[in-house]
């Protein structure tokens, strides 16, 4: 998972680039606590997904089943958000 952060919300999740749906919307999550940021800088009020389904507030899918997932580095870059990246969970030591 590439995040952007940590979250300002819950102060213990990674805010990381999630994809919601084939057409590759991208959203920045907090995978501890839901919020949602539209834009990789994570500015203004966060968004909450739609309950019971958690539902992304752009599509209305599902964020954390298929098609969702996390973004790959060339979804990220087709998205232009590169800049912002801070690591890669799985690869910080």
């Amino acid at each position: 998972m590439y995040f952007v952060g940590t979250c300002r919300c819950c102060g213990q999740g990674l805010l990381g680039i999630r994809i919601c749906c084939e057409d590759e919307i991208g959203l920045v999550l907090c995978e501890e606590c839901e919020a949602i940021w539209l834009e990789p800088t994570c500015t203004g009020e966060p968004l909450f997904p739609g309950q019971p389904d958690s539902t992304c507030p752009r599509c209305g899918r599902p964020i954390w089943h298929p098609p969702a997932h996390w973004a790959s580095q060339d979804e990220i870059d087709r998205l232009d958000w590169t800049e912002y990246l801070l690591g890669d969970w799985e690869n910080e030591s």
